[in-house]
């Protein structure tokens, strides 16, 4: 990924911290999002916040850790409001940057990737992948969740035909698919890149076409 990369998407989770003193069972929420979401992503989360508020890496230095089973630090809760502000600025810098560069690419692009980036598939769970040929996938995509409406009645099968690059995770089956890219490639007529909750997948092809089951 060029511009939704993974380390601000770790931030947005990070934004959470935030709603800490707004509720009025504190502990119960902490131990509630600890368990589900910063027990295991700790070190990930450590980088992410010394990425945006690097004054937090000395804490650190020093062997104190930003947030335990009892909650945020005292260091991390007194920079929470600047590390939310600091992350919505970056957000919003980073959207109006690809929103420009797709407008720029836009009339380079096929038809059918245009009438795909119409609709997202964020939120979108990954049901199954199929390669019926060499040249083509099928990525099959359960759609309930979707932000948007289009994909939102159900399921519906994503085609991406003369395919020149693919990479993928290993098992992408059951990953969230979270942002979306695009940009013009030599090798084929477009390069489509999706940041999933865990890896990303790159699709270097010629046409793509959405099927609804």
């Amino acid at each position: 990924m060029k511009f939704f990369k993974r380390n601000l998407y770790d931030v947005m989770g990070l934004t959470e911290l935030s709603l800490f003193r707004e509720k009025k069972n504190v502990k119960k929420f902490w131990r509630e999002s600890y368990e589900e979401q910063f027990k295991d992503k700790e070190s990930t989360y450590q980088k992410a916040i010394v990425s945006m508020i690097p004054e937090l890496g000395e804490y650190i230095a020093n062997g104190e850790r930003l947030y335990t089973e009892e909650g945020p630090s005292e260091a991390l809760q007194l920079k929470i409001p600047e590390l939310v502000s600091k992350f919505h600025e970056k957000w919003e810098n980073m959207c109006s940057e690809y929103n420009q560069y797709y407008r720029e690419i836009a009339n380079s692009l096929p038809t059918s990737m245009v009438e795909f980036k119409k609709c997202s598939i964020h939120d979108a769970i990954i049901l199954d992948i199929q390669r019926p040929k060499e040249d083509e996938l099928i990525i099959e995509l359960d759609g309930s969740s979707c932000c948007y409406d289009c994909y939102r009645g159900g399921d519906f099968r994503i085609l991406f035909e003369g395919i020149k690059v693919l990479d993928m995770p290993e098992n992408s089956i059951s990953r969230l698919c979270l942002y979306e890219e695009v940009h013009l490639c030599d090798e084929g007529k477009f390069d489509y890149r999706l940041l999933l909750d865990e890896g990303e997948m790159r699709i270097i092809a010629d046409h793509v076409q959405v099927i609804q089951v």
